[in-house]
């Protein structure tokens, strides 16, 4: 039962909550004594009154006493064996002790076992060894009371508990056997216990020291242990009957009175006590244990539920990376069933970049880690990978696991992820693209002052050769200057456009003998363009321009031979599933080298103002800036997928026009000479005097504005036959406002804007041809000639 006890604790909890509570069970036991000493007050006169001898009643007495209290001193060593208490020991000693002197008793006592005569010794014998067997237990049933009040719940080391469990018995069995075999062998030679029947006064000593120390027990356990123990109460009761049973001998005075029976009887029910003790606890325990197993049953049934219906991953493994038990989960999340799960090694189910730390986590729980978590992925019976989140856990050399999976949360995490760093990009580039944007604009109006003077140099050096050398490098840097400037507004999304619909395909073809002449002889240039492709809305010379940039790129990514595939296709993206969350009809171009590759650090890079890899001198680090500025101004996107050794593809995504056919261009006249008066309106001096002198060069006379109000009171005092006008002007109505407000004045007069920085460039009408600075004065003449036809 203390093993019952042990191995299901919560059913000893439940069956000691049921008990009576302490007080309650120790005010029964004070009713059940205080019985007990009213019946024998009752008996008390008549304790002497002589009784019949009644055939076997000794054997019964000795027979009950030796078997009940040897089943006492087994269920005590059990007890002790789980609880080692030195009480408990020494109470286990008391019944042990006192079973074996029932034999004793049994064998000595005349006609019990032998008729007439005792079965050994004499008759002096019986008496030796009924005084010797309740002194004795009387006295290791006070020192276990005793030993208890003073080292309470301390157990005894586990080698000392062994060692003692094993010395007090053998001095126990010793002790009984000498008192027995001395009384046996030198009955008539001891001092007599009885005399003519009666009991002699060292009778009555020893009776009375038995019933002084079963008393004194008794008042220790009652009055002295705080709280007493339900074995300890019991034995009280026990304790108290072999007292008031031994007070009724001692006045019984001899053999076969009220009293010697009233005390044999007494003592034979004190034996069966603490077996009653036993008894409710297994009453209780087997109650406790059938709720714990009927418990254990619905827990394992709701286990068995859980474990069916549950949608994560449960499973029972061994240390050596195999399954050994799996719930019908896996086959829903990873189509495989029990039996393949079984018989797959979990090396062969784990994505191989997850071995490592999958390991770890395994050599942790054998180190003794309670629980140990990590995520790592395992293959879906279709191929995919499914990241799975582990915890785990080891009992008796097996591991538990609970799996769930987290691929949804792991896409929501790297889309996140994804669309923070194209934020973060997008504010970069953004940032950037204002910083190159403004120094664009301001280089923009210096260089419009430079290339505007050169004619006038170029002519006053005349025949000075080295002086037209100068001017000839001045005009050549000023190009070079203007191509840059043109590079950055591109990327900072601030570049004058002339937006008109084109043929994709037919505009690359047209460029093809230029692409080739770029990537050389050793590099292999291959197209690959769908035959239905779509038409686009772009400003055809940006358009190259970030085509040759692309594949220029790409003709340098190539170490030695290699090839550079040039495709385009039709396709229609969802939104959402999109680069920078574009949708709709695209025209998709994409231009694939066979080169080294990027890493990812230059990849993150690469659309950066100024950032090459590139050798000095080599490169501005500008093209693929001007890429990335054209394609978003455009209403498109591009990306660039890349690994070291592996190449790289630069795609170009621009949207699809509705217009089935490109703009048909006439031939654009550049008039040596015109005639007529022209309104000029710019803020900056220094340009409107380059402007000015460009225009009168043309042959027109030239009346200067230096805002749009003023032009508007100027446009009313005198007739003009042309306007051109910077965009971006201060006093609050900029270029395109002032050209519309004129048009509406005037529908036929040609009207020419001029912008190095516009952001609202892209917003002025198509029948206002926009002039990028910085111009030259044919690009000025050709302007007027569009605005005139």
């Amino acid at each position: 039962m203390a093993d019952v006890e042990d191995r299901f604790p919560q059913a000893s909890v439940a069956a000691r909550a049921a008990s009576p509570a302490v007080p309650a069970g120790f005010a029964t036991t004070a009713a059940v004594i205080g019985a007990c000493l009213a019946i024998g007050a009752v008996l008390l006169p008549f304790a002497g009154a002589a009784g019949p001898e009644l055939p076997g009643f000794n054997a019964l007495f000795a027979g009950g006493v030796f078997v009940t209290e040897g089943l006492t001193c087994f269920l005590l060593m059990v007890v002790y064996r789980r609880q080692p208490r030195r009480s408990v020991l020494l109470l286990a000693a008391a019944y042990l002790f006192s079973a074996l002197m029932s034999l004793g008793y049994l064998v000595a006592y005349p006609g019990a076992v032998a008729s007439a005569r005792p079965l050994m010794g004499t008759p002096q014998s019986v008496d030796w060894v009924y005084n010797c067997w309740i002194v004795g237990f009387a006295l290791l049933t006070f020192a276990a009371v005793l030993v208890e009040a003073l080292y309470g719940s301390r157990r005894a080391p586990d080698l000392k508990a062994r060692l003692l469990a094993t010395v007090v018995p053998m001095l126990v069995v010793f002790a009984a056997l000498l008192i027995v075999g001395v009384a046996t062998t030198l009955g008539d030679q001891l001092p007599h216990m009885a005399t003519g029947g009666a009991w002699t006064s060292l009778n009555a000593i020893l009776n009375g020291t038995a019933t002084i120390l079963l008393a004194g027990g008794v008042a220790l356990i009652l009055l002295v242990l705080r709280p007493p123990r339900d074995l300890f109460l019991w034995l009280s009761l026990a304790l108290a009957a072999i007292a008031i049973g031994n007070v009724l001998s001692i006045f019984g005075g001899s053999r076969y009175t009220v009293g010697w029976y009233a005390c044999r009887l007494s003592w034979l029910i004190s034996s069966g006590v603490l077996l009653l003790y036993f008894l409710s606890r297994f009453v209780r325990q087997e109650g406790a244990l059938v709720r714990a197993a009927d418990d254990l049953e619905e827990r394992t049934r709701e286990r068995d539920r859980i474990w069916s219906v549950s949608e994560d991953l449960f499973g029972v493994a061994t240390f050596d990376g195999h399954f050994v038990s799996v719930n019908p989960a896996w086959e829903k999340v990873l189509g495989w069933n029990e039996a393949e799960v079984k018989g797959t090694p979990i090396d062969g189910l784990r994505h191989p970049d997850d071995a490592a730390h999958s390991l770890q986590a395994r050599r942790r729980l054998a180190e003794g880690a309670p629980t140990v978590r990590f995520q790592n992925r395992f293959r879906h019976k279709n191929g995919s990978w499914h990241w799975i989140s582990w915890a785990m856990m080891t009992d008796q050399g097996l591991i538990y696991v609970a799996g769930r999976d987290v691929t949804a949360e792991k896409q929501a995490e790297e889309a996140l992820r994804k669309a923070e760093a194209d934020a973060a990009h997008r504010h970069k580039m953004e940032a950037l693209g204002q910083l190159t944007g403004g120094v664009a604009h301001d280089f923009n109006n210096l260089l419009m002052i430079v290339s505007g003077y050169i004619p006038r140099l170029k002519e006053a050096v005349g025949a000075d050769l080295r002086a037209s050398q100068a001017a000839l490098a001045i005009e050549s840097a000023s190009r070079r200057g203007a191509a840059l400037t043109r590079q950055l507004l591109s990327f900072s999304r601030r570049q004058p456009l002339n937006p008109e619909v084109i043929d994709v395909a037919a505009t690359i073809r047209e460029l093809e003998p230029i692409l080739r002449s770029t990537v050389g002889p050793q590099v292999r240039l291959e197209f690959a363009l769908a035959r239905d492709l779509g038409m686009v809305r772009v400003d055809s010379s940006e358009f190259e321009l970030a085509l040759l940039n692309i594949v220029l790129n790409a003709r340098d990514a190539i170490r030695q031979d290699g090839v550079v595939t040039i495709s385009a296709e039709n396709r229609r993206l969802e939104a959402g599933r999109a680069p920078d969350g574009l949708g709709g009809a695209f025209v998709v171009i994409a231009v694939r080298d066979s080169g080294q590759g990027m890493t990812p650090d230059v990849l993150s890079r690469v659309f950066d103002p100024f950032f090459t890899t590139k050798a000095v001198g080599k490169g501005t680090g500008l093209g693929l800036s001007q890429v990335h500025g054209f394609s978003h101004q455009s209403g498109g996107t591009v990306t660039i997928d890349s690994a070291p050794e592996r190449g790289t593809v630069v795609t170009l995504y621009l949207p699809r026009s509705a217009d089935a056919r490109p703009n048909a261009h006439g031939d654009e006249a550049s008039p040596d000479t015109a005639a007529g008066k022209v309104l000029l309106v710019e803020d900056n001096a220094d340009v409107a005097d380059v402007s000015q002198a460009m225009l009168e060069e043309i042959g027109y006379t030239v009346r200067l504005a230096a805002d749009a109000r003023q032009a508007l009171v100027m446009f009313e005092a005198e007739e003009f036959d042309l306007i051109v006008s910077d965009i971006v002007m201060p006093g609050g109505m900029n270029g395109i406002e002032l050209a519309e407000e004129l048009r509406h004045r005037r529908p036929a007069l040609p009207i020419v804007l001029v912008s190095g920085y516009a952001a609202s460039a892209s917003a002025a009408p198509a029948q206002f041809p926009v002039l990028r600075k910085p111009f030259r004065m044919e690009q000025l003449a050709q302007a007027i000639a569009r605005a005139s036809s």
